[in-house]
C-alpha cells in the first residue's frame, strides 16, 4: 500500500475511534501574488488596491520555515504548495521545499512553470521533490498564452518542462513527477488529443484535468455547456488511446 495513502486510512480510524489525528498533507499557499494574469483566477474583478491589501497579510519568511517545523513535528506526512498565486515567486518557497524533504515529507509543487528555471529544476531533482504540475491550458502558444494572460508564457513554460526532463535523466532520477495542470474550458477542450501528444513530447508523466471555476463575468463563457461536456467525454476516450 502506498505509505501517503496508508497514513490517510489509519487517520480515518483513529477519528473512527474518537481519538482527534493531525492532518496527513497540508497545502500551502506561500503568496497569492502571481506573474501572470489568468482568465479563470480569482483575482479577475479585483482591483490593484485590494489586491495590495490582501497580499500585505501573507506570512513572513520566518514563519513559513517555522511552519515547516511545525508539521514535521505533529506528523505530517505531505505539503503542497498549490496555486493562491505563483510559489516560486517568493525565494523562500524553495527553501520551504528544502525543509520539508529533510524531514522526509512527500512534496507537491503547483506552478506556471514560467520560473521552473535550470538551477531550481536541478535542486528539485537533488532533493529528489516529488511532483512539479505545470499548469498548461493549451497546446499551442496562441491558446495558452490567451488564457495565461501574458504573450509569451507557453514557451517559456514547456521550455522549462524540456530541462527538468533532461536534468531528471541526467541524475538517472524518476523524480520529480510530471504533470500537466489543465483547466478545460470552451476554448482548448476540443485539442486535448494535442494536449497528450505534446505531453508525451516534452517529458510529461500524467495529464490532470480542471474544471473552470467562475470567479467573475469575464469568464464566463468558458465555462462547457451540457452539450460540450457529452462532446468532451468523446474526446477523452480518443485521449486515452
Amino acid at each position: 500500500m502506498d505509505p501517503l495513502f496508508e497514513a490517510r486510512v489509519n487517520r480515518l480510524v483513529e477519528w473512527a475511534k474518537g481519538n482527534p489525528a493531525p492532518p496527513v498533507s497540508i497545502e500551502l499557499i506561500p503568496t497569492e501574488r502571481c506573474n501572470l494574469n489568468c482568465k479563470s483566477c480569482w483575482r479577475q474583478g479585483w482591483d490593484k488596491e485590494s489586491l495590495e491589501k490582501r497580499y500585505a497579510k501573507e506570512m513572513n519568511d520566518e514563519r513559513l520555515l517555522r511552519l515547516i517545523d511545525e508539521a514535521a513535528e505533529i506528523g505530517v506526512k505531505e505539503i503542497a504548495y498549490v496555486g493562491g498565486g505563483e510559489p516560486l515567486i517568493r525565494d523562500v518557497t524553495i527553501e520551504l521545499m528544502k525543509r520539508q524533504k529533510a524531514y522526509g515529507m512527500e512534496g507537491d509543487l503547483v506552478t506556471n512553470g514560467t520560473l521552473l528555471t535550470k538551477d531550481v529544476a536541478e535542486t528539485l531533482v537533488r532533493i529528489g521533490w516529488d511532483r512539479v504540475k505545470v499548469s498548461i491550458d493549451g497546446p499551442n502558444a496562441e491558446i495558452h498564452d490567451e488564457l495565461r494572460g501574458v504573450k509569451g508564457t507557453f514557451k517559456k513554460a514547456t521550455t522549462n518542462i524540456k530541462n527538468l526532463s533532461k536534468i531528471k535523466k541526467a541524475y538517472k532520477s524518476s523524480k520529480p513527477r510530471i504533470l500537466f495542470n489543465t483547466v478545460v474550458s470552451t476554448i482548448n477542450y476540443k485539442l486535448l488529443p494535442e494536449m497528450v501528444r505534446l505531453a508525451a513530447r516534452i517529458g510529461v508523466d500524467e495529464i490532470l484535468l480542471l474544471p473552470v471555476t467562475i470567479f467573475d463575468e469575464s469568464a464566463k463563457d468558458l465555462k462547457l455547456n451540457p452539450e460540450q461536456t457529452l462532446e468532451l467525454i468523446k474526446i477523452l476516450k480518443n485521449c486515452i488511446k
